[in-house]
């Protein structure tokens, strides 16, 4: 998915620069007279916004992976119907040239828009990186004690309820192999979803990476794993769950 995303952002800084028209299928095989009907750099202009939608999406399911994909399918879906439609109006309208042929001035002016527009590119690639660095270095879990259940908090991903009656048994352990994430999201300061390992087969994580302590949750649903930014948290919330637990 990465690599799509990449290979998206390549070819929207293509387009976006007004030099993609190789890249427009139909346009690149037109004849002469064809293309003359258009501007080609306000068709690769328009053509770029469109795959700078897409690969906005492709970013957003990289990183949420088949958690975005089960709860924002249909969203997806009529984001890429509209996005499609607004660029075959808009390419069909404004990118139709008016003239074979334009005076030196309208060439100057061009040529602005040209600079102008290069400015907005950058300008939109430095937003993404932006926009997905901090959805790499941000995020967190809290998890409060209730009267009858723990209540985990996730502020990337979906948050988690589970009644003391339905542990079995809570355990501290500094012995994990993480293992593979079948589904949800990851970062450089989080993990949380659904994984799979050697110890537990499936199970449910949520966990911060600079912490190598986790608390280990046997329910009838099935094994849970959590821990706190720190050895020290982990500990101190391990004692207060098995309390917990301990006085249901």
């Amino acid at each position: 998915m990465w690599f799509m995303v990449i290979l998206f952002g390549i070819i929207t800084v293509t387009l976006l620069s007004g030099k993609g028209g190789f890249l427009i299928a139909g346009y690149n095989l037109a004849s002469k007279e064809e293309k003359a009907k258009y501007n080609e750099k306000k068709l690769s202009r328009v053509m770029g916004g469109c795959t700078g939608v897409i690969m906005i999406m492709f970013v957003i399911i990289a990183i949420f992976k088949d958690q975005f994909l089960d709860n924002f399918s249909w969203l997806l879906l009529t984001i890429i119907i509209m996005d499609v439609i607004v660029t075959m109006i808009l390419a069909n309208t404004i990118c139709k040239s008016k003239q074979e042929f334009i005076s030196e001035i309208e060439d100057e002016r061009e040529i602005a828009k040209s600079r102008s527009m290069k400015k907005y590119t950058w300008v939109f690639t430095i937003m993404i990186f932006c926009v997905v660095g901090a959805l790499l270095v941000t995020g967190n879990v809290t998890v409060q004690l209730k009267e009858d259940m723990i209540e985990i908090n996730s502020s990337d991903w979906s948050d988690k309820t589970i009644s003391y009656d339905e542990i079995n048994s809570v355990s501290y352990t500094e012995n994990i192999t993480v293992g593979r994430r079948t589904n949800g999201i990851g970062s450089f300061k989080m993990q949380e979803g659904h994984f799979k390992n050697t110890q537990y087969g499936n199970y449910i994580l949520y966990s911060y990476i600079k912490c190598k302590s986790y608390i280990v949750l046997e329910t009838n649903s099935g094994m849970v794993v959590i821990n706190a930014k720190d050895n020290h948290e982990t500990k101190t919330l391990y004692e207060a769950i098995k309390q917990k637990v301990n006085e249901h």
